[in-house]
């Protein structure tokens, strides 16, 4: 996450600007005393919105009290020492969205033009949106990651110095070895039914593998395509892309393709709502679609367009390597864009920045814990090759918790 460099300042040096700034527009009187000098009453915090805490730097809180002007100008709201963004006013309400400041124990005070003292301050915490999550060897690329009833994530990194390897991480970061795998890369991993991890291999191998939670590796089931990403519906079937195909794995184990597309490189699937959702890239040109299907018992109703990526221009030409959903029907997508990650409302045709300049590409994964927290994978590309230089895990807070998701039981 990009560093932020806050300039603090004393308070008393805080106070003296502030009175300066209370008292501007105003003429000099002839004697230090002004009996007709009317001030404005002091300003009260009776509540705040959301109570305890928000996201620092990209969240907003509401301020309800007394005495504010309606005059966004006129306010001025300090967390600790730094100062906030007033969005909106009314004579009891301020809007303002957080400094990028962290602390559990904060205190918010509102200064008003014409008022000679501050409020009372209320104590409040700013946790982060963005963090690093887990500490990763120098030098390994992580691709698959997935997560556990527990909060548990398990990541899948290769090295040049250990080659591939699982990893577990709690949900403090710390991580150990999970297993050693019999494949290169794990295109992308899924927590099954009993704690086990199910994973996609890469390159031309036709399996998905599982491992339990000792670590002990088997294969699964053989499929009609080479897999790049699984996900699990509520009848405990695995929907699985791969090439220009969309295939299903049924609890018995048999397989069938059930769809196919226009282009050749179907990289993500999610299952949201009774429906399964695909997109992915053409190698051979600049065709990159969304599709959904509904799923209709043993059959796939009509393919639906969600998004042509292709002419998306807030996308900019940028691929969208996985996506996503939060319980509320946003769409979160993973991209190579430079902002990383996007939201857009299912049905929708615009996205913006999730979190802007927080967040950097190219996102290949992404996993939600059984709450608000989001995990995405960061691979950083090396300029003008198809290879990576570095690696890192993106633990975010979001305002709304993950769409449900039918593999944990």
């Amino acid at each position: 996450m990009r560093s932020v460099i806050l300039t603090k300042l004393p308070i008393c040096v805080l106070s003296f600007a502030a009175l300066l700034w209370l008292s501007c527009g105003q003429d000099p009187a002839d004697s230090l005393f002004d009996p007709n000098l009317q001030h404005r009453p002091q300003p009260v915090i009776t509540s705040l919105v959301p109570a305890d805490s928000a996201l620092a730097g990209v969240g907003q809180v509401l301020i309800n009290g007394q005495n504010f002007s309606k005059t966004p100008e006129e306010n001025l709201v300090f967390f600790d020492e730094e100062t906030a963004e007033v969005l909106s006013a009314t004579n009891q309400q301020l809007t303002v969205k957080t400094p990028q400041l962290l602390g559990d124990s904060i205190k918010i005070r509102v200064a008003v033009r014409g008022a000679q003292l501050f409020s009372k301050p209320a104590i409040y915490k700013l946790i982060p949106a963005v963090s690093d999550f887990s500490k990763i060897f120098e030098g390994a690329i992580v691709y698959g990651i997935a997560s556990d009833l527990s909060g548990n994530v398990y990541y899948f990194a290769n090295s040049e110095s250990f080659g591939p390897q699982i990893f577990k991480a709690n949900p403090s970061g710390e991580a150990q070895l999970f297993a050693t795998p019999n494949i290169l890369k794990a295109n992308a991993m899924k927590i099954g039914p009993g704690e086990t991890l199910y994973v996609v291999p890469s390159g031309r191998v036709r399996k998905i593998s599982t491992f339990a939670p000792d670590g002990t590796e088997n294969t699964y089931t053989t499929l009609p395509i080479s897999p790049q990403d699984l996900d699990f519906d509520s009848n405990g079937n695995i929907w699985v892309v791969g090439g220009s195909s969309l295939a299903r794995v049924k609890p018995d184990k048999s397989s069938q393709i059930m769809a196919t597309v226009s282009i050749d490189g179907l990289l993500t699937v999610r299952v949201y709502s009774n429906y399964v959702y695909i997109g992915g890239v053409n190698s051979s040109s600049d065709e990159k679609k969304i599709w959904r299907y509904e799923i209709q018992g043993e059959t796939l109703g009509v393919q639906e367009l969600v998004l042509d990526v292709t002419s998306a221009s807030w996308l900019a030409g940028a691929a969208v390597q996985t996506f996503t959903f939060s319980e509320n029907a946003d769409m979160i997508l993973g991209t190579t864009h430079p902002e990383g990650l996007f939201i857009m409302t299912v049905g929708g045709s615009d996205g913006q920045p999730l979190y802007p300049g927080l967040l950097l590409p190219e996102i290949y994964a992404m996993t939600w814990a059984e709450s608000n927290t989001l995990y995405a994978v960061r691979q950083r590309r090396i300029e003008g090759q198809n290879s990576f230089d570095f690696s890192q895990i993106y633990k975010i807070t979001m305002t709304t918790n993950g769409a449900p998701y039918y593999g944990r039981q």
